[in-house]
This record gives C-alpha cells, sequence and structure tokens, in this order.
C-alpha cells in the first residue's frame, strides 16, 4: 500500500487552514468587551446573573427606558421590585 499525497487526500481529513490575522485578533481578544464596560471593576454588590426569555418588545422596552431615566437595566429591575412590593404591601392593608 502506497502513501497518498497530501493533494490526493479528502479535504475533510486535512486541518483546516490557519484563520486570517484579522481573525486570529478577534479570537486573541474573545471577551474583552466585558472588561471594557466597567461592571467587573465597580463594586456594586450585584454578583448573580439573572436570564430570563422574553418578548423582543419587552427587551426593547427596559433597554429604552433605563436609557431615559439614566439608569443600569439592573437599577431599573431593582426599582420595579420596589414599586411591586409596595403596591402588594398595599393591598394587605
Amino acid at each position: 500500500m502506497s502513501v497518498k499525497k497530501d493533494s490526493a487526500l479528502p479535504s475533510r481529513i486535512l486541518p483546516p487552514p490557519p484563520p486570517e490575522d484579522n481573525a486570529k485578533r478577534a479570537l486573541n481578544h474573545y471577551g474583552d468587551v466585558r472588561r471594557e464596560d466597567g461592571r467587573i471593576s465597580r463594586k456594586t454588590g450585584r454578583d448573580v446573573q439573572f436570564a430570563t426569555i422574553v418578548t423582543r418588545d419587552f427587551k426593547a422596552w427596559m433597554k429604552d427606558e433605563a436609557k431615559r431615566r439614566g439608569k443600569r437595566q439592573c437599577v431599573l429591575l431593582e426599582d420595579m421590585r420596589a414599586a411591586y412590593l409596595k403596591v402588594q404591601a398595599e393591598k394587605v392593608r
């Protein structure tokens, strides 16, 4: 049995070509966005992520409302919780 040359081998056996320079740079800096926006460096006491599935309209509303009020979305969510608890406490009385 003779060994076949690389050109005779099917392409799926060969390793993928090396990525271009731009792709290499993108892979090397993957995740840098989190460091740039200051969430990690800021000490807010908020260290638990809260992920939930919502409609596109609700997500857009949350983002727009937070921007309109000049607050972060987490602060807006905490304000919404406080308002809900206040309304519930008034119903109990």
